[in-house]
């Protein structure tokens, strides 16, 4: 059974567009919080990318909407990974965002993949950041 990984937020004022229910790009910044503090979590600090010489990279973002959402809402962010490559460098992330009595908002499919950061190509992740994404990977 894989692990699941959940962060909570509020809604914010400056989330919201001018019909006063949350903005697309605030979605996306909540999807990609969760993910940063999974790897926070799991001891991965940003300073610990430039060490590692190997971070994660967005290649194409999918975001799909259910339910509005507006301010000082509580929601919740889960992160799941959905697919891994062969040789790990490339990857599939889902999070769902759901409002407090967990009716589920919007969805953000993520392909992404890991980038040597020394020589600015993709390339398979270090051992520790692919566990990391394995303990996320739904079967």
């Amino acid at each position: 059974m894989p692990e699941s990984f959940q962060q909570r937020f509020v809604v914010q004022w400056g989330d919201l567009d001018t019909n006063g229910h949350m903005r697309n790009v605030a979605y996306l910044e909540y999807a990609t919080q969760t993910r940063f503090a999974y790897l926070t979590a799991n001891g991965i600090f940003p300073e610990q990318v430039k060490h590692l010489r190997s971070g994660p990279v967005v290649l194409r973002e999918e975001l799909s909407y259910v339910a509005e959402l507006f301010v000082w809402q509580e929601i919740s962010v889960s992160l799941s990974v959905t697919e891994i490559g062969p040789d790990h460098s490339h990857f599939r992330l889902l999070d769902e965002i759901r409002k407090a009595n967990n009716e589920l908002a919007a969805q953000v499919r993520v392909e992404g993949a890991w980038m040597n950061l020394a020589r600015r190509r993709l390339a398979p992740p270090l051992e520790e950041l692919r566990l990391l994404f394995e303990r996320l990977l739904a079967s």
